[in-house]
């Protein structure tokens, strides 16, 4: 992450200010995502339904703003109420909070996560190389027809958003198109498996290296499960209108927009109708894409690698029938104004 990053411990007196131990913290703003998550843990995730519910009812009075608005009203009630608040840590980047977590999470900064990883490799004798498209750490330690395959270090989220993880990895030599299982638990939903994603959850500092020692080892004693799964999904078959659903629920539920998505549709023409080709079709573009909307400068490549991870889900596909039925219905009201044109019949 990029900026000068800054956590407060404290507790809210307005909108721009957070009262800590050492005095009043003066900030610039508070991102919506970060007063949703203020709120949460003030009322718990029951505070969704009605924050939802009053942005619907003011939209016409408040138009693009209404969320904004909303979040403001509600945070502030809290504020100026007599109810206790609780004690949060505030992560400040760039005099802006963009992330809220209880002081019980313990934020540990990404590179501080890569360069334990860096020291454990050496003792193993790994290379952990950087990737294009993805945040973290690589390392691919065998060829199987083509594929390289290996295990991915992600380094987590200091805004709290992502977890510390080490999953599988795999790349087409050819087109170097990367696939990667950090993050796959998003596509539990689809009775998809985390079989090959370790999610560090690190309560004490202490406990970052030899977690993260202990899930390098796992991951690499699953290659050959990962060699096997490869294998299978070339001949898994799929067809046209099956592959298009499951790439468009895939990629929805991992908040990827309609662009790049409209662009893997396109890929599948060229790809193997197999769910093989799916993860050669959403990869490809993980590399390959251009539709994407541009980052904010510095931010860590997340919508590319959020691509790979589509990839790699459709290698986990067992059964494609029972995964297309679970795309449809979780489709169903997605896209209330215009449904994709490649979903109609």
């Amino acid at each position: 992450m990029s900026g000068n990053v800054e956590v407060l411990v404290g507790t809210l007196s307005d909108l721009k200010q957070v009262e800590t131990a050492q005095g009043t913290k003066e900030v610039e703003d508070i991102q919506d995502r970060a007063k949703w998550s203020w709120l949460r843990l003030h009322y718990g995730r029951s505070i969704d339904d009605e924050i939802k519910q009053t942005v619907e009812a003011r939209k016409a009075e408040l138009g693009l703003k209404v969320s904004s608005v909303v979040l403001d009203d509600m945070v502030t009630r809290l504020i100026r109420s007599d109810a206790q608040q609780r004690e949060l840590q505030y992560i400040v980047v760039d005099d802006i909070v963009k992330g809220v977590a209880t002081t019980k999470h313990l934020l540990i900064p990404p590179e501080q996560v890569l360069e334990a990883a860096g020291e454990i490799a050496d003792t193993q004798g790994l290379l952990l190389t950087e990737q294009e498209g993805l945040a973290g750490l690589v390392s691919t330690e065998k060829e199987v027809a083509g594929i390289q395959i290996g295990f991915h270090i992600y380094p987590g989220d200091i805004l709290t958003r992502k977890a510390i993880s080490v999953s599988s990895f795999a790349r087409t030599i050819m087109c170097t198109n990367p696939l990667t299982w950090a993050g796959i638990g998003n596509f539990q939903k689809f009775g998809l498996g985390k079989t090959h994603e370790r999610v560090l959850r690190i309560e004490r500092r202490a406990e970052l290296r030899p977690r993260l020692e202990k899930a390098i080892t796992g991951s690499r004693e699953i290659l050959g499960k990962l060699e096997e799964l490869i294998d299978k999904s070339k001949h898994t078959p799929v067809n046209d209108r099956e592959a298009k659903a499951i790439l468009t629920a895939f990629t929805k539920a991992y908040g990827i927009g309609l662009r790049p998505t409209e662009e893997v549709i396109q890929r599948l023409t060229v790809e193997p109708k197999s769910t093989f080709g799916m993860a050669q079709a959403a990869s490809w573009v993980a590399r390959h894409g251009e539709r994407w909307k541009k980052p904010t400068e510095g931010e860590l490549p997340h919508a590319k690698q959020s691509m790979a991870v589509v990839g790699a889900a459709s290698l986990l596909i067992d059964d494609v029938q029972v995964t297309y039925a679970r795309a449809l219905e979780w489709l169903r009201g997605k896209f209330p104004e215009k449904q994709p044109e490649w979903l109609t019949p």
